[in-house]
């Protein structure tokens, strides 16, 4: 079974690179770059991990993250430019899998 992978990146360059790489490890990737296109994605399908932004143009990732644990056991890495460590202990007392800061030379 091919395992499928939910990108929520509101950049396409930064969304397309994780694609990319992520479709090299034989894994089906799905992209949305809102909270909304996010929901949508995840009310129609399974999946086995969530990249998650925390910054996004119609809201913030966080925000999505009780929704997620709370419908699903997907794990999720949040990827963000934002560091921040009390932030940070608390997405992993949500259960996050990881916090990933972007580095500011990726582009």
């Amino acid at each position: 079974m091919i395992k499928k992978v939910l990108v929520i990146e509101d950049s396409k360059i930064i969304n397309n690179i994780i694609k990319k790489e992520l479709s090299k490890q034989n894994l089906k990737v799905e992209q949305a770059f809102t909270l909304k296109e996010a929901i949508e994605a995840l009310s129609k399908h399974t999946f086995h991990l969530i990249i998650l932004d925390l910054h996004l143009p119609d809201g913030e990732g966080s925000e999505l993250i009780a929704n997620i644990q709370s419908l699903t056991k997907t794990k999720v890495v949040v990827l963000t430019s934002f560091e921040h460590d009390e932030l940070r202990e608390e997405l992993f007392n949500y259960g996050i899998l990881d916090y990933i800061i972007k580095d500011k030379n990726l582009l």
